[in-house]
Formats: structure tokens, sequence, C-alpha cells
């Protein structure tokens, strides 16, 4: 083997090494809150309230009013192990088991005393209406259903002036947006898309455009009842 041919075969051990040694939690990353219940190493009961941040990386951090810890989870398993020091109790082992938006688990002190926490994932709710965007049919409650909303997470993408069944829309559009109505859209002249990338989506049961538009990329979802519309 040439020193080419040695240098190259390191390189793809290293890269191989790498994307195995790689940790990916996305599906837990995100910000969490719970609570906790314990005796002390004093033989005092506690409760409270924990948050945490767990990284994409699988990087845990978090802690109550008394006391952090850090740690990292097996992206395979779910599983926590942490520990921190204590002002009172030695040291604090934390092994917990997360799932997609739930986590339970237990401690110890080194000095004795032991405890245990739960919490949930908080889950994203774009609108604040109670419905996180997991569940939510329309995140940016702008009347256009996820499924059709070109920014499904920017609600001044719907009409302008309009009164949730009728709307006139009347903009220049210079990026991708989509305008949609329960009744009917007035298109009227001053509307312009500005060439590529820039696309306008129009969702309505009638939509009516005026002479004078002038268009880059359009497309028109005309149908009864309105395909888009959530309420």
């Amino acid at each position: 083997m040439n020193s080419m041919q040695t240098l190259m075969t390191g390189v793809f051990l290293a890269v191989c090494a790498a994307a195995a040694g790689a940790q990916d939690c996305s599906y837990i990353a995100g910000d969490w809150t719970g609570t906790y219940s314990e005796i002390d190493c004093f033989g005092d009961p506690y409760s409270g309230d924990w948050t945490a941040v767990v990284t994409s990386s699988c990087d845990f951090s978090g802690g109550s009013d008394f006391e952090t810890i850090d740690g990292t989870i097996d992206p395979m398993t779910g599983i926590l192990t942490a520990s921190a020091p204590t002002p009172e109790c030695g040291t604090v082992w934390l092994t917990a088991t997360f799932q997609a938006n739930t986590m339970t688990g237990s401690y110890t002190y080194s000095l004795g005393g032991s405890g245990t926490v739960s919490g949930n994932k908080v889950l994203v709710d774009t609108d604040g209406d109670g419905d996180p965007d997991v569940t939510d049919p329309d995140d940016d409650n702008d009347g256009i259903g996820d499924s059709l909303d070109d920014q499904p997470l920017n609600w001044s993408n719907f009409c302008t002036s309009s009164d949730g069944d009728n709307a006139i829309f009347g903009e220049v559009v210079v990026a991708d947006m989509t305008c949609a109505a329960r009744v009917s859209i007035d298109v009227h002249g001053t509307t312009q898309v500005m060439g590529a990338p820039a696309h306008l989506h129009l969702i309505a049961p009638s939509i009516g455009i005026r002479s004078g538009f002038s268009s880059g990329r359009l497309s028109v979802t005309s149908a009864d009842p309105c395909p888009a519309c959530t309420q």
C-alpha cells in the first residue's frame, strides 16, 4: 500500500468513526419541565419543580432552585446518567429514561437520601391556542391549514382585509405566500408577483382576479368547500 492509499484509508476510517459516534437526540431535544420529590440526607422531605434543556447532541442541563445537574443521554436507549456536587448531601446521582414527550427517573445522594423525578417536554404552540403544533391543524392560526400553507408558522401570510369568509388581496409578493379564505378572494390589480422565487398561492371556493394583475408564479386552488380552511 503506497503512502496516498495509507492516507486515504486513514481519512476514511476517521470519517466512519465520527459517524458511528454521532449523537442524535432530536426526537427529545427542547425544553423540559417537571416535578421532584425526595427525602434528603437529613431525613427532611422536599418537593418542587425543575426545568431542563436537552440538545440534539444529547446533552442534558437542568435543575431546581437548589441545585443544577448536567449529563448525557444515550440516544439508543433514552437513558440519562448525570451527577453533580450538592451543598449539603455530597454528590447527587441521577438516572432517568426519556421518551418522546415524557421522562421518569430517580436519584440518590452520596451522603444519604433519595428522590424521584418526572417531567414532560414543553411542546411548541406557535399560536398559543392551547393545541401544540404537533396536533394543531393550523399552527399559526391564520385560517390556512398546515397541509396547504407555504408558511405554516407565519400568521402574516393570511389575506389582507379579510373577515375570514371573504378576502381582498393587493400586495407586492417577493417570496412564497399563501392566501386563503372560506368563501372568496378578490385580487386587486395592484397585486404583483415579482418573478422567481416569488410564488402566490390562492385558495378559496371563489377567486376573482381583476385586470391589471401582473404575476410571476401563481397557483390557484378553487374548490367548495375551501380545501385549506380550518374553521
